[in-house]
């Protein structure tokens, strides 16, 4: 069940048959999130819509690179959508992984990827919230995020708090969002507010406020923002090479297409215009103290003669 509205103008937006369209034939398919378009992934490259596909993987690798991720670990991965993250993670270090999304069509195309990729043995999706995911206390290793968390709205916290819960002490919360630039003039951002239903995006500043009161230590921030320009003119750039085929040849809705033109528009300018902010946050969850080993330790005895009676 869902919790928030902003949560359900989220799985709405997704689950509508106009943004699936979209997201798998303009945006990148497997991976519908910001790119990093560093010399590694795109140098040389000129078709754009293998620049999106190329600067998908660069991000995730950036993501991962400062973890040693065993296969032994179990992740989360919040906001899952089509499951590229999850699919990279399994298949890249054998792990297990859970994806958790709101829309249950992308749900549904994920599972049906991950069978196809011969992934379905590691990767499994949870159609859920990301402030109640219902999985265990301290049951993470990591927690992967991308471009997801900006949906919660006034929720954000919660599921910074979320992550907190579920991750084993020394665990990591790893995620990117468009955010707004600490401190900005939020009048500046409205048509960008407007377009995403929200009152507000989060921040650097937020998010470290929100992890600190959930217990989480703040580790690093790899500022990004240049790649979230790039990428949405990108794409922005695709859909208007591809806007006549997609109405000639899909059910998508024109006025669809011209909105999120616009859109485009709106991000690309704001990034450029220093009122936006993308990079890697990266948290970690205090490994456990001797008090707190000791504790579990003597809960686990007591369990262990509770069942023996």
């Amino acid at each position: 069940d869902l919790t928030t509205s902003s949560e359900q103008v989220s799985q709405d937006y997704y689950d509508s048959e106009d943004a699936h369209i979209f997201y798998t034939n303009v945006w990148g398919g497997d991976n519908i999130h910001i790119g990093a378009y560093d010399e590694c992934a795109t140098l040389g490259v000129v078709d754009k819509t293998e620049q999106v596909r190329l600067a998908s993987v660069r991000v995730l690798e950036l993501l991962t690179a400062n973890v040693d991720i065993r296969p032994d670990w179990r992740v989360m991965d919040m906001g899952s959508a089509l499951g590229g993250c999850s699919r990279y993670l399994a298949k890249t270090f054998g792990c297990h992984v859970l994806g958790v999304d709101l829309s249950k069509k992308e749900c549904e195309v994920n599972l049906k990827k991950t069978t196809r990729a011969g992934l379905d043995h590691l990767v499994d999706v949870k159609c859920c919230s990301f402030t109640d995911t219902g999985e265990e206390d301290a049951s993470f290793d990591l927690i992967i995020s991308e471009d997801s968390f900006l949906h919660a709205g006034k929720f954000r916290a919660d599921c910074i708090k979320e992550a907190s819960r579920l991750l084993k002490p020394g665990g990591y919360l790893i995620f990117t969002d468009p955010m707004e630039a600490d401190d900005v003039d939020k009048t500046k951002l409205q048509a960008i507010y407007n377009r995403i239903h929200l009152e507000d995006m989060g921040s650097v500043k937020f998010y470290k406020a929100a992890a600190a009161s959930s217990g989480l230590n703040f580790v690093a921030f790899d500022q990004k923002t240049e790649h979230l320009i790039t990428h949405y003119a990108t794409v922005q750039a695709i859909l208007r090479e591809k806007e006549a085929e997609l109405i000639a040849t899909t059910s998508i809705n024109p006025e669809y297409l011209r909105n999120m033109d616009k859109g485009l528009s709106y991000w690309v300018d704001g990034g450029r215009q220093g009122l936006l902010n993308y990079g890697i946050l990266t948290f970690q969850k205090p490994a456990a103290s001797i008090e707190d080993l000791a504790q579990a330790a003597a809960k686990a005895a007591q369990a262990a003669m509770q069942c023996a009676q």
